[in-house]
């Protein structure tokens, strides 16, 4: 990097020459490379300056650099300004590369799982090519310094905001970055505590609230007092997760359990409300809930730590989810709400296994479907059937459909586990009705007037084809003629 004239054209020149000389190099090598060269130069520049008046042979290449010209008092005073912004450029062009170099170091990551980084890798080019002309610039400075020229000097500050904004930008990268890789690291460490066995108070202060653990997070609903997670610890815990917006029949399936477990003492529910920001009605909505239960209630108004692997773990969405754990913190169960609502509490303490046990066991849907009504088997095949969970509607259709599904029991019981029951037999149902074809048929009292013109299909919404029907019921009331479809 010999000392040309100044001018940004001539820095530009030279920054290019660099670059191609380079060129089997990666981008930060190019800057670090760059920065290398230059504190060579530098480095001897200001060494000689302070060695050059006890050191004979400083004091000959000193000469030969021009030190003395830039270090007698007179043209430090003219050269004052000049040289504090040198300095200032300096440092903050080197700052800049090794921002660059830091963030090269986090390479060791996934980029898709940190896309900081990825943005930043993009703009790494732009960044090495301001750092180099900024060098370039600044070398070329030194030289008209040295030379105690009367000539222009190079004007640097066009090259010092340039340096300063990527500079900040760098650093926000940087923070980010490191946001994003302590969750790629929490998430791993949570994993782990899950795969490996452990306290379940521990288990739930990394799930919770990672490092920052609050001394009385847990409300004891009972006795409305505020606890420490110890209250859990060598328990089974059923964390109950959902959002504010659970039903007074949600609730209710809660309190079944929890008169069940109370007299054993060994399994405790714990409410996890999620939100996405806590406002003053929100609370408002939460205190009013609370007020119905008698459980552990988590009393954290932030957002849940772990709220990333109860979402991709756990598969919570919006619905609510019944996680099983053990004293150790293993997870017996992801998610066993929907077997809480087919079987009730039949299959308590609720674990996989048990789930697994009850699903292979054909016999169940034969005992929940006649639990209905002992003569289902026997029901016309021509009407309809409804099937219902409390009050809520699951299944419509028609009988002959509605009973093929039940029956065919085997065919969809391994997706009662992922899926839930109502999901398995909505989707089997919908597999029998195209598979089978059969007219649908609909009566319609013959009344003058009031007879439709047109009715439209129930199953695929064409126009029903018009007959004549006729019925007789043995009575003397019998409307004799019915305008049948």
């Amino acid at each position: 990097m010999s000392c040309k004239g100044p001018g940004e054209e001539i820095a530009h020149k030279i920054t290019l020459a660099i670059l191609n000389k380079l060129s089997s190099h990666s981008w930060e090598a190019k800057a670090v490379l760059t920065r290398a060269a230059f504190a060579v130069e530098y480095g001897d520049f200001w060494l000689l300056s302070q060695h050059q008046t006890n050191d004979p042979l400083a004091k000959s290449l000193a000469t030969i650099k021009r030190v003395p010209l830039l270090t007698n008092p007179a043209s430090l005073r003219k050269h004052q300004a000049s040289i504090l912004e040198l300095n200032n450029l300096i440092k903050a062009t080197l700052q800049v590369i090794e921002a660059m170099f830091e963030l090269e170091k986090f390479t060791i990551y996934d980029l898709k799982h940190v896309p900081a980084l990825a943005l930043a890798l993009q703009q790494f080019p732009v960044n090495v090519y301001w750092a180099i002309i900024t060098i370039s610039a600044i070398v070329t400075q030194i030289g008209s310094i040295t030379t105690d020229s009367d000539q222009k000097q190079q004007e640097l500050s066009q090259f010092g905001q340039k340096i300063n904004i990527i500079l900040n930008k760098l650093k926000k990268q940087i923070s980010l970055c490191k946001q994003q890789i302590e969750e790629i690291e929490y998430y791993k460490i949570l994993r782990k505590l899950f795969q490996t066995p452990t306290e379940i108070t521990e288990v739930l202060k990394v799930l919770l609230f990672g490092k920052d653990i609050p001394q009385t997070p847990i409300y004891g609903a009972a006795t409305k007092t505020l606890v420490n997670l110890e209250v859990l610890k060598k328990k089974d815990v059923f964390l109950f997760i959902s959002t504010i917006d659970i039903t007074e029949e949600e609730i209710s399936v809660l309190k079944s359990i929890y008169e069940k477990e109370k007299s054993k003492n060994q399994y405790k529910i714990l409410w996890v409300p999620i939100v996405e920001e806590w406002n003053g009605q929100l609370r408002k909505k939460f205190e009013a809930l609370v007020s119905k239960m008698s459980w552990y209630v988590l009393h954290h108004f932030a957002p849940i730590k772990g709220l990333k692997f109860i979402t991709k773990e756990w598969k919570f969405k919006t619905k609510p989810t019944f996680v099983v754990l053990n004293p150790q913190g293993k997870i017996l169960h992801p998610n066993a709400f929907h077997m809480i609502q087919v079987w009730g509490l039949d299959v308590f303490p609720f674990t996989q296994t048990i789930e697994v046990t009850r699903t292979q066991d054909a016999s169940w849907i034969g005992s929940l479907v006649t639990s209905v009504n002992p003569q289902i088997t026997t029901w016309n095949e021509s009407g309809w059937a409804l099937l219902t969970q409390g009050s809520n509607v699951v299944l419509t259709g028609h009988g002959s459909t509605i009973l093929r599904a039940v029956t065919e029991f085997d065919k969809w019981r391994k997706q009662v586990v992922k899926k839930g029951f109502e999901i398995s037999i909505r989707q089997h149902h919908e597999t029998v009705v195209e598979t089978i074809h059969r007219c649908s048929h609909l009566q319609v009292p013959m009344v003058p007037g009031k007879v439709p013109d047109t009715i439209e299909c129930p199953d695929c919404q064409r126009t029903m084809a018009v007959l004549i029907s006729y019925r007789c019921c043995h009575k003397e009331s019998t409307q004799i003629a019915l305008n049948g479809a």
